[in-house]
């Protein structure tokens, strides 16, 4: 979470330093070099930069990431099992058992003057690189009896600077880092910059509105609950909490400030698409309408009809459409786009059609080729495997209006892509693109019409906040013969359970795909940010394509065809796999 300051929102500075001259005293600027801010220097400096951190203000809007709730510090003889404690000490030895993934155990030993206690984590093997022996932390959790003594398992685990004081229940903020910061230093730096600069942030959000803000937050406008804090006060409740209550009522007026300054500039946007941008009218005639529907050999569903309908009444106007079309997989949003892209060729208009991988772009294309294959329609696609001759050919026929579909991935958007009478831009997966990626497809003449679809479901408050400058329209019955959608969220301890389940299904003639976050293992780089005590996640933790089908092969699913499909391979290996698992070879 955070709000970059801008000029608007500082209250007049006059005298103090110049900001190019070191800061010892209440001269710090917002605009102060991060340098020149006690405790930085030259360098830290390229560390702070590489967290985005160049000025004092940028330091200050600079929010924690998580925050420790330690509770009273207690000695060792005091543990009792099950209770939530507080321990600091010294880390005194650390061993780890095995690095085999998903069976490692790291054991670490932590002392003070009132005894010894062990911490345990089980498949965390990356913490060796942040509990160092030595090292001063401190431990919060729920210790456990093993034998006759206490030990933590997965603890949370606080790196305490050398002469830091113990925080005695005080709420630790934890920010992000990267390599070479810690967190005892991060802290004090941002605890001098809140002290100095907090007053010196202008209030935009008036009481009357932070009144009416709470009252709206708390759900009950009957009531009349207090006012979201001001910015001053937010500021040094975000970064040093003094109580849960204040640290909640402050995050809740930080948010509440970037949500409406994002509501603002989206309406603004949406005023200008409305005022300042013209796009053809395309409207869907009845002869238009039949001619396509007629295309469709199947019924078309309540919520396609409505969906078509909207699509049609938006398009007719003489400003871009920009709707979103979100409904889950098998729910018809392709069908909708394609009503939409006839209609603009009916008009004498093109239409591109953007997917977020080249997969998916071909599977879009063999779609369109098979339901407009007796039609005049002529579908073109574009994407980076395509050869140097195929390429310009596509290109050269695209200009000249020979092509009326493209379909393609984000290659539409280099090599300047040109086409004879761009009437409606396709984007299939909203979030894989940003906004300068969909503009892009924007250039001169008119403005085309633009529509979004996504699988992804977006509740309608998300939906209106993330995608404020579109309309929405959601598909939420299937069409008839489509199979049901089972969504389950499982725990590690069900994962043979749920292996088992899949074998099963395998067993009965059908098919499975596992999908992982990336190709391969993350390695660590220099831009990553550094681990911190205390986090549950690493890169070790995420799965990869690699390391998932190596699992499986050796493992639960041994015995039944697997084969590998990613971004990296060859437009042959992929169109290869694909087949074997559409005929049934791949299980």
């Amino acid at each position: 979470m955070s709000i970059a300051p801008d000029e608007g929102n500082l209250k007049p500075n006059h005298g103090g330093a110049d900001n190019q001259t070191r800061v010892t005293g209440p001269s710090l600027k917002l605009s102060t070099d991060i340098q020149f801010v006690p405790g930085v220097g030259s360098q830290r400096r390229e560390l702070m930069k590489r967290l985005g951190l160049h000025t004092a203000g940028h330091a200050l809007f600079f929010f924690p990431r998580s925050y420790e709730f330690p509770a009273k510090e207690s000695s060792i003889p005091e543990l009792r099992e099950g209770q939530t404690a507080t321990v600091v000490g010294r880390i005194t030895e650390l061993e780890i058992v095995s690095r085999t993934p998903g069976k490692s155990i790291l054991g670490v030993l932590v002392e003070n003057d009132t005894g010894a206690i062990r911490l345990l984590f089980f498949n965390q093997p990356y913490r060796v690189e942040t509990l160092r022996r030595g090292s001063r932390v401190l431990v919060c959790g729920a210790p456990k009896l093993a034998g006759f003594r206490m030990e933590f398992i997965h603890p949370t685990v606080t790196i305490l600077g050398e002469h830091e004081p113990t925080p005695g229940g005080r709420i630790l903020p934890i920010y992000p880092l990267v390599e070479g910061l810690k967190q005892p230093h991060m802290r004090r730096v941002t605890a001098a910059i809140v002290d100095q600069l907090a007053d010196s942030i202008e209030e935009v959000l008036g009481t009357e509105l932070r009144t009416a803000a709470a009252a709206k937050l708390a759900g009950s406008p009957s009531t009349s609950p207090a006012p979201l804090p001001d910015i001053a006060r937010s500021l040094r409740e975000i970064h040093a909490p003094t109580l849960p209550d204040e640290l909640e009522a402050a995050r809740r007026r930080l948010i509440f400030q970037e949500l409406l300054t994002m509501q603002l500039a989206l309406a603004i946007r949406r005023r200008r698409v409305t005022t300042d941008l013209a796009a053809p009218p395309l409207a869907p005639s009845p002869m238009i309408d039949a001619r396509i529907r007629n295309r469709f050999r199947f019924e078309l569903t309540v919520d396609q009809t409505r969906a078509i309908d909207e699509v049609g009444r938006d398009m007719a106007k003489q400003f871009p459409m920009n709707r979103l079309v979100q409904g889950d997989v098998g729910s018809g949003k392709t069908v909708v786009a394609q009503y939409a892209m006839l209609l603009a060729v009916a008009h004498g208009y093109q239409a591109a059609m953007m997917a977020p991988t080249e997969v998916l772009a071909r599977q879009h294309h063999r779609t369109l080729t098979d339901a407009l294959a007796h039609s005049r329609v002529r579908i073109g696609l574009l994407c980076g495997s395509l050869s140097t001759p195929q390429r310009r050919d596509v290109l050269a026929r695209t200009a000249a209006g020979e092509i009326d579909v493209l379909v393609g991935t984000q290659a539409l958007l280099y090599g300047q892509t040109a086409f004879s009478k761009l009437g409606l831009c396709v984007i299939d997966e909203q979030h894989k693109f940003g906004v300068t990626q969909r503009d892009a497809l924007r250039r001169g003449g008119l403005d085309p019409h633009y529509l979004v679809l996504s699988a992804t479901p977006i509740p309608r408050t998300i939906a209106m906040t993330l995608f404020g400058d579109l309309d929405v329209s959601t598909l939420r019955s299937k069409p008839p013969g489509r199979g049901e959608v089972h969504t389950y969220l499982a725990e590690d301890g069900w994962r043979e359970r749920w292996w088992q389940f899949v074998s099963q299904r395998i067993d009965e003639g059908r098919q499975a795909y596992v999908v992982a976050p990336r190709i391969a293992p993350a390695a660590t780089t220099p831009n990553s940010l550094e681990p911190v005590a205390g986090d549950h996640e690493s890169a070790e933790d995420i799965s990869s394509v690699s390391a998932t089908l190596e699992e499986l092969r050796g493992g639960p699913l041994a015995k039944y065809r697997i084969d590998l499909l990613h971004g990296r391979m060859s437009t042959d290996e992929k169109n290869a796999v694909m087949q074997r698992f559409t005929h049934g070879r791949t299980q």
